[in-house]
Parts: structure tokens; sequence; C-alpha cells
């Protein structure tokens, strides 16, 4: 395998590599808002579907977990973080062992899952920044990005039951329709990187000429 992805032609030769075992996992992503290493606010969710794995879920699943909250807590106080930061967790399907990922510094794209949950990272981001306490009630919530509101309305009208307990307050249709920009954005872009891989991938077959 290692072999193989050698001879990938996007893998530059002057360069150093740190090679990593890799981990059968199921991926979870711990959100915080912290100041000195106080955590005053989180949330962790779990994709229930991601057709995409470099990008956010289309459909998430609030939760809580002590083991990696625990986990989180030690990290952000180990630093005396200040500020927010999403941390992405893999749960090991062999053994069932949490190990951290990556360490963001920076909001997140899931912030409004964050918000339909109860924790509302920017507006706490602020108060804190001029010495005001926020309030929360964080809440366990099934949150469905605009990508996946066709799937759901489809299958509900089918009889299905993947998505038959999401309610339209949990599909985020409120923030869509009340700025729809980022998300047409977000849409344009996908489809601009779908055509140029397509035409990329088309100019790389054998007899095309760069």
């Amino acid at each position: 395998e290692l072999e193989q992805a050698w001879r990938d032609k996007r893998i530059m030769r002057n360069r150093d590599y740190i090679l990593q075992s890799y981990i059968p996992s199921e991926h979870f992503s711990f959100s915080v808002i912290s100041r000195e290493g106080e955590i005053l606010a989180y949330t962790l969710y779990h994709s229930l579907f991601q057709p995409d794995p470099y990008r956010i879920g289309s459909l998430m699943d609030f939760i809580n977990d002590d083991e990696i909250y625990n986990i989180g807590r030690k990290l952000v106080s180990d630093l005396k973080w200040s500020g927010v930061a999403n941390v992405d967790f893999l749960v090991d399907r062999r053994d069932n062992s949490k190990k951290i990922l990556e360490f963001n510094p920076r909001f997140w794209q899931s912030l409004l899952g964050s918000a339909n949950a109860g924790v509302n990272f920017p507006l706490m981001y602020c108060k804190d920044a001029i010495g005001e306490k926020s309030t929360y009630s964080k809440r366990q919530r099934v949150f469905a990005t605009p990508s996946m509101y066709p799937k759901i309305i489809i299958d509900s009208l089918k009889g299905k039951r993947n998505f038959k307990n999401i309610r339209l307050s949990d599909m985020g249709m409120h923030y869509t329709c009340s700025d729809p920009k980022p998300e047409l954005i977000d849409l344009f872009q996908r489809i601009g990187s779908k055509i140029k891989n397509k035409i990329a991938h088309k100019s790389s077959l054998p007899g095309n000429v760069n």
C-alpha cells in the first residue's frame, strides 16, 4: 500500500514525511470555549451521515460522553487555553479507546449545529471578551445541514423511519432562510470543485496532452 501511494504523482519527492498507522475509527468533534484552561461551555457531536470524509457531517448527533469530555478538559487545562477551539477525536473500533486527532484554535463549520444544541459560541465569545457572563442550556439534539433536506423530506414522504424523529427545527431551515448566502456560496464551491476534479482527471488519462 505504501509503494502504491508513493507512485501517486501528487506526492512531492523533495520532502520529509511522517508515516502513521491507520486507525479504524469513528469521528467525534469536541467544540469548546474556555478561559485560562477552564471550560465555559462545550458541545460534542458524532456524524450520523457523512458522504464526504473531509467535510462536516450532513447529519450531526449532539451527545454527551464523559470520557471524551474529561480528555478534552485535561487538554484545555494543560494548555491554559483561552478562547474557542475545535478538537477532533477518533474512537478506535478495535478497543474503543479515544484518541486526539487534531486541535483547531478557531471557529468551526458546525457552529449552527452547536447553536441548535443550545450553545451559541460566537455570542459567548463576544460576551466573555467584554466581561459578561453567559448562560446556556445544552441539550442532546440531531442537526441536519441543508444538503440533507431533500433526503429527509423524500424519506419521510416514503414512510421510511430513518429520519422520522427529526423535527423541522433540527433541520436548520430557519438559519438557511434567514441568510441563504453562506449555503449558496458553499454549494457553488462544491460544484466548481467537482467540475475542476473531472477536468483534471480527464486531462490525466492516457492519450491526453496537457
